[in-house]
């Protein structure tokens, strides 16, 4: 159930990254144009302007993180919780087991430790794959600016001759 939970929230977690990296790109963006011109937004008077524009970049930033933060942080203990429903089998069968003699109270524990075990495994693996539909995200930006570089014909190692001082 977890697995499948975390599959349907995929496109979730990839809407909510994607908005969040797109908002730091804008926000890193008029970052650099805020240091980059301040002085000739002073000089003509358009500083106000441009602090209003930044502010806004940064509240836009902020609830972006906070939209993409909640969804990533809400995941894992909802995995685990999920994978956990299964003990009450487990109480419920183990419970009988043992009232009947067929386990004794160690059997009875350790299936029941080797269950939550593996129930946290199985929570873990689900948030896994959460964090792999966010690095999607990051591999879907950054692959096409993936190529391979021109060599510099210009860059030539020519011997110096002679020293100049």
């Amino acid at each position: 159930m977890a697995y499948g939970i975390a599959e349907k929230m995929k496109t979730v977690i990839q809407r909510t990254s994607a908005a969040y990296k797109k908002s730091a790109s804008r926000l890193n963006s008029a970052t650099m144009d805020q240091i980059g011109n301040r002085m000739t937004y002073r000089t003509y008077s358009c500083e106000r302007e441009r602090n209003a524009h930044y502010e806004e970049a940064v509240r836009d930033y902020e609830s972006a993180a906070v939209r993409s933060q909640v969804w990533i942080s809400a995941m894992p203990p909802l995995y685990h919780v999920i994978s956990m429903v299964g003990v009450i089998m487990i109480l419920y069968l183990g419970g009988q087991k043992a009232q009947a003699r067929i386990w004794d109270i160690g059997i009875f524990t350790a299936y029941l430790s080797c269950y939550g075990k593996l129930s946290l495994k199985a929570s873990k693996a689900a948030n896994l794959f959460n964090s792999v539909h966010k690095a999607e995200v990051s591999w879907t930006r950054i692959r096409p600016l993936m190529r391979s570089v021109p060599k510099d014909s210009t860059s030539k190692n020519i011997p110096c001759q002679t020293l100049h001082i």
